[in-house]
């Protein structure tokens, strides 16, 4: 059936008010409820609230009883655009699979599977009773009718609503599976994407000047006044510079900041945050002997001294010949105090220089070395 008419009653002074009249008043405020609720939520299911609504319980697998918890859950029925709350407000007594009842129309037997199901179900009733001449069912009920399936369900039952899959039941183990519980969770065109920022480059020195580039998406807008908050900002100062609508360049001058990772938070029609790294001070490296001072290729250098840190060169300073090391022979070795490696017999030409040491600190020279 297509979705019922919106219409509201209109009442005036004078009206003369039957039946009809607070049947589509009662009528508006249902339907518009539940199609927000169709609309809200993205498919039949459990709303899951609690860890254990409308789960299916069994107490005692020897005695093939089942108890549903309470609950509540959405059945979306597209042909009138509603979508309906199906409340259980209480758990279930003990439902016996082995017995025809209203829960288990046909009983379950050894070796079969039991389908749990819930859907909605009204009940037209006389309480409180029609007061005067006219009898009637004065109040409707809602139920949540579970039913227990000796097979796998239709989509809907008798009277149109959607059955929702709760958990199948094997009789023989009484093992509940969930592989095909229902659950209804907000539409998700409906959540506006949260506004986010990135960074890049994601690490800066502790020292010096850093040129970071802001990113935005989820309908931040750049453009505007801009509050940046850097936490913990001790040692870093920053410049907003170079707005458009999605970045904005962020330069910071940085002096002894404190290493790890920092908070940004950028604040302009809405707020968002991210982390940057600021990345550890390397210590330069420092000379103190060379041994010995004078080779021949194929002869072992030992350089002593602080902070060789890897990456490690060593470069001879007549003709920039890069002599070691590499760090694959017996003979070579990388400590922060010392670096041993043999000189290679296809070193640059004889001469007098120093070594310079790049390491990853920064460059230190040696003192004077002669290669023959």
């Amino acid at each position: 059936m297509p979705e019922v008419e919106i219409k509201r009653t209109n009442f005036f002074d004078g009206q003369f008010l039957k039946e009809g009249e607070f049947k589509d008043m009662d009528l508006y405020h249902v339907h518009m409820r539940r199609r927000w609720a169709f609309v809200m939520f993205n498919q039949s299911g459990v709303v899951q609230a609690g860890a254990s609504d409308l789960t299916v319980h069994v107490p005692n697998p020897a005695n093939k009883i089942l108890i549903v918890r309470a609950g509540m859950a959405i059945g979306k029925n597209p042909n009138d655009v509603e979508a309906k709350e199906v409340v259980l407000r209480n758990d279930t007594p003990p439902i016996d699979l082995t017995l025809t009842s209203v829960e288990v129309p046909t009983p379950i037997a050894a070796g079969q599977t039991g389908f749990v199901t819930v859907h909605y179900l009204e009940q037209p009733v006389p309480t409180p009773p029609s007061e005067g001449d006219v009898a009637g069912n004065t109040r409707v009920l809602e139920h949540a009718r579970i039913t227990v399936h000796n097979a796998v369900p239709p989509p809907s039952a008798p009277n149109g609503e959607p059955y929702i899959r709760l958990g199948d039941v094997t009789f023989n183990s009484m093992a509940v599976s969930t592989a095909n519980r229902q659950q209804a969770f907000f539409n998700a065109a409906l959540l506006a994407t949260p506004p986010q920022i990135t960074v890049s480059p994601a690490t800066v020195p502790a020292t010096g000047t850093a040129v970071l580039t802001v990113t935005s998406s989820g309908g931040m807008n750049l453009t505007g006044p801009v509050t940046v908050v850097i936490a913990p900002n001790t040692g870093i100062t920053h410049v907003v510079s170079n707005q458009t609508v999605n970045s904005l360049t962020l330069t910071l001058t940085l002096t002894g900041a404190g290493t790890g990772l920092h908070n940004l938070t950028i604040t302009t029609n809405a707020t968002a945050s991210t982390t940057f790294s600021v990345a550890a001070v390397i210590p330069a490296p420092t000379f103190i002997s060379l041994t010995p001072s004078a080779a021949t290729g194929n002869t072992k250098l030992t350089i002593a001294g602080t902070n060789f840190i890897a990456p490690v060169t060593v470069i001879f300073n007549n003709g920039g010949a890069v002599i070691g090391p590499t760090f694959t022979g017996l003979d070579e070795s990388l400590s922060p105090t010392q670096i041993t490696f043999r000189v290679p017999g296809s070193a640059s030409s004889a001469g007098t220089g120093t070594l310079t040491i790049n390491a990853a600190g920064g460059s230190v020279l040696t003192s004077t070395f002669v290669r023959f």
